[in-house]
């Protein structure tokens, strides 16, 4: 019983302690623990009177606003019986522009490094975003771990202790993440920048400029500059890239829809005032950041608004932009209530913003594929409407047969194939015997079917090589390419019995008729002369009796 009450004693103990215990020699990796800061709002006070002041319990992981100087402190205890060989890593001291670590036994100050961006030490800075610091911990010896930063923007922090094993894989996969998504952003521009090359659509292009200077931000804002050696205030001029990604949204904006004069002169007043946002940057860096709240600011309104407004002309695709868009505006809040404090430190609210640029990146894709399908249905909308219109234009409104103007057209190709391989033409002219009786005694309307049986009769007696038109009224006009005199005379006698045959039912009557052929046999490079000579043979047959065929070999 006294050895569960002692334990227990000993658990309450560590878990409301704020020194940190660690009772294991192997295997040793702290990313939960208690420490305590102090906001320094003066920036001046030195190491010596930070001690005196009075230190605020928090977490490892925080974020505290729009802070310039903040203290931490900790004190770390070694239960063990083994000296250990312990690494403080701060995973984010990529934002600040000074660190300071003091290193205490007790009273007594063991150690103390400085990393000042501006003050950079030839083998003494981080290789990395992140900073280690290493230190030595004996059999059951304290020591207390001062951390002092300075930021010219925000104070958020994660930091975390471990051994050399573990120090070296949470420094692996310190920006997994980052490099997951510049990787997927860049594998997209690439994808669209050959789409581009290959189409010369001018929205693969602006979407691929967009796609370069998110993955462009995302490594400077991750404080990847740092592994090049680009620090102090070079480095924080280039979080000014930020003002890229809104210039290439409009522009990608414009490419994507058909803007008015109005919505254009706005699209190019955000560029305009991007661009000289951007030119202050090289005077005066805090001044630019400070513009680019308003600048930023007022490209999204001017964005959302014109993307509304094609929404409100029932352009398709403004929808999607505005979701895409949006999504990316609620992550910028997410992640600036973040750094200013409103919202815990997390890893979803830590890379917010990375998370929206990836769903307004995915969904603009989308957009463009949307666009060019939209495009694409438009063209071959256009082409049908356009041969309906040409087959309206070449058919005879009333049997649906080529017409006068499309036989003429066509025959052309077909005198040059007989020309150029050395074979013989039928043209024949077909005219309805004694038409004007058959509308006298059953009506125009009989009369009219009449004609569209010559129609039907002819498809079924030719092939689809042949080509035949009404030429007007009663008459019919057909052309035969490559074929003997022989079969020529066999064809249209075929022809002319299948109308003598024939008896059509029209409103409980029976009409039926003959008609006369004329044949236009040989090779003439004039098809009006052909034509001619069918329309002399025809009335040859009209001549002689009618319900007959007469041939002229040219």
């Amino acid at each position: 019983m006294r050895k569960i009450f002692i334990s227990f004693f000993i658990f309450i103990n560590i878990l409301y302690s704020d020194t940190i215990l660690i009772n294991e020699a192997t295997d040793i990796h702290i990313d939960e623990f208690n420490l305590e800061y102090f906001i320094d709002e003066t920036s001046n006070i030195n190491f010596q009177n930070i001690k005196k002041e009075n230190f605020s319990k928090t977490i490892n992981k925080n974020t505290f606003g729009n802070i310039r100087t903040t203290w931490y402190r900790f004190d770390i205890k070694n239960n063990t019986n083994k000296k250990l060989n312990l690494f403080f890593n701060d995973s984010l001291a990529y934002i600040n522009m000074k660190t300071e670590i003091y290193e205490l036994h007790g009273k007594k100050l063991l150690n103390k490094f400085t990393f000042d961006k501006n003050k950079l030490t030839e083998g003494k800075n981080p290789k990395d975003t992140n900073l280690i610091y290493p230190f030595e911990l004996s059999s059951n010896q304290t020591k207390t771990i001062y951390i002092m930063h300075y930021s010219p923007v925000y104070q958020f922090f994660n930091f975390t202790i471990s051994d050399i094993a573990n120090t070296i894989v949470e420094s692996s996969y310190n920006h997994i993440f980052d490099i997951f998504v510049i990787g997927m952003i860049l594998a997209l521009a690439i994808y669209n920048i050959l789409l581009f090359i290959n189409s010369k659509q001018i929205e693969y292009l602006s979407y691929t400029l967009f796609l370069m200077s998110g993955s462009i931000w995302i490594f400077v804002s991750s404080g990847s500059l740092m592994i090049f050696g680009i620090l102090g205030q070079e480095g924080f001029k280039l979080l000014n890239i930020i003002l890229l990604l809104p210039i290439f949204t409009v522009f990608f904006l414009k490419s994507i829809f058909d803007t008015t004069k109005k919505e254009n002169f706005y699209l190019n007043s955000v560029i305009i005032i991007l661009i000289l946002n951007l030119i202050v940057a090289f005077f005066d860096t805090f001044l630019s950041l400070k513009l680019a709240s308003y600048t930023v600011s007022y490209s999204i309104i001017v964005s959302i608004s014109v993307a509304i407004s094609q929404h409100l002309n029932e352009n398709p695709i403004a929808k999607i932009f505005i979701v895409a868009h949006v999504s990316y505006i609620i992550s910028v809040i997410i992640s600036n209530l973040f750094f200013l404090g409103f919202l815990p430190f997390h890893f979803l609210t830590l890379n917010s913003d990375n998370f929206g640029l990836v769903i307004e990146s995915i969904l603009f894709a989308y957009l463009i594929s949307y666009r060019i399908k939209l495009l694409q249905y438009e063209s071959i909308s256009k082409d049908k409407e356009i041969l309906i219109q040409t087959e309206i234009a070449n058919k005879d409104f009333l049997t649906n047969a080529y017409n006068r103007r499309f036989f003429f057209d066509a025959s052309q190709a077909i005198i040059s194939r007989a020309k150029r391989n050395n074979y013989s033409l039928a043209i024949a002219t077909i005219d309805i015997d004694h038409f004007k009786v058959v509308n006298d005694t059953y009506g125009h309307d009989a009369g009219d079917e009449a004609i569209k049986e010559v129609v039907k009769i002819l498809n079924i007696q030719l092939r689809d090589s042949d080509l035949f038109a009404r030429f007007g009224g009663e008459e019919f006009c057909i052309i035969i390419e490559n074929i003997s005199q022989e079969e020529t005379l066999l064809i249209f006698e075929k022809i002319r019995l299948a109308f003598q045959d024939n008896v059509i039912q029209y409103n409980d009557l029976s009409i039926s008729y003959t008609v006369s052929i004329g044949i236009s046999y040989g090779f003439n490079n004039s098809i009006n002369e052909m034509i001619l000579t069918s329309d002399k043979a025809l009335y040859n047959a009209k001549s002689n009796g009618r319900n007959q065929i007469q041939l002229i070999q040219i």
